[in-house]
């Protein structure tokens, strides 16, 4: 990194369950791997699903100084609507089917097709015949992190009932990113025959 960056900081709130944990990880990881210094902690009260947790994200390219709980953020990523959140923020992005009075609304399907697709496009496509390799999942070995779910850019990983991933050969691209987010060596890889 050549030129300075600003401290930044962004917020996740929700509910457990929602990813808003992972969601503050994942976004430190690659601020760290893109070569900022970073923070990032989580803040929740009793341990269990649906209760209130905020995740918060600092990176700069400076060593940060600052400790404890950001009173202002430059994003706030909301969840669930329902989860008050006490600090203040620049930007906030609030995942709600109903308007909120004094927001601005976009809805990205109104944009048209062919100019941008949701996460998971290669639905739209078809993608599978482009694998040189396959992800395979070795049973014996994953402990149903879901790592692989959450990493897959594609969105082509489901879990079953028993929380187990579930790969969508005719729309894996064969990235491998499941494989390198796997910590427990679960995902193997098998060349494709023609």
């Amino acid at each position: 990194m050549s030129e300075a960056f600003a401290l930044r900081s962004v917020a996740f709130s929700g509910r457990g369950g929602q990813g808003v944990r992972t969601a503050g990880r994942i976004l430190g990881r690659a601020a760290f791997v893109s070569g900022f210094w970073v923070q990032d902690f989580p803040v929740y009260g009793t341990e269990r699903r649906g209760a209130p947790v905020t995740s918060y994200v600092r990176f700069s390219s400076e060593p940060i100084q600052e400790r404890g709980t950001p009173a202002w953020v430059n994003l706030l990523v909301k969840l669930d609507a329902t989860v008050p959140y006490g600090g203040r923020a620049g930007l906030v992005v609030v995942n709600s089917s109903s308007h909120i009075s004094g927001s601005k609304t976009c809805d990205m399907r109104s944009l048209g097709s062919g100019f941008m697709y949701p996460t998971g496009s290669s639905r739209f496509r078809m993608t599978g015949s482009w694998r040189t390799l396959r992800p395979v999942v070795d049973e014996s070995r994953c402990k149903s992190c879901f790592l692989c779910y959450v990493a897959c850019p594609e969105a082509v990983i489901s879990l079953d009932g028993d929380e187990r991933p579930i790969i969508d050969y005719d729309n894996c691209k064969g990235c491998l990113i499941c494989k390198q987010v796997c910590p427990f060596s679960a995902i193997g890889v098998e060349v494709e025959s023609s």
